[in-house]
């Protein structure tokens, strides 16, 4: 396992006791600062940065239903889907928080916390 991801319980609950209110500007710059495919790469999880579908990080392996890729005009956010086994879709902190079993505020902070500790 990547250091980091061992790592994401104890960040998660360090910020959940701080109970700081995170400011959506400071996660957009956190979505520019660190994109979806640069998230799973510091969390180990480069193995499912893929636009067609392979195994799943979220089920067992075996299960090809994964995908990555950016939407948008300016095709600047990137979106996860697992389109075949349980239809889950997401963006960076959704990725987090079905990863690691966060709640959405603590994986927003815990976002914010990996872009500004990995591109300070």
């Amino acid at each position: 396992m990547n250091s980091l991801f061992e790592l994401i319980p104890a960040l998660a609950k360090f910020v959940a006791s701080q109970n700081r209110y995170i400011d959506p500007k400071e996660i957009e710059v956190a979505r520019r600062t660190l994109p979806l495919p640069g998230l799973m790469r510091v969390l180990g999880d480069e193995r499912h940065i893929s636009q067609v579908l392979i195994d799943s990080p979220f089920h067992a392996p075996g299960t090809a239903a994964f995908r990555i890729r950016s939407e948008g005009q300016s095709r600047k956010r990137w979106f996860y889907f697992c389109c075949h086994t349980c239809g889950k879709r997401g963006d960076e902190i959704d990725y987090l928080r079905i990863r690691f079993s966060l709640a959405r505020e603590v994986a927003e902070a815990v976002f914010v916390l990996i872009a500004k500790i990995i591109l300070p």
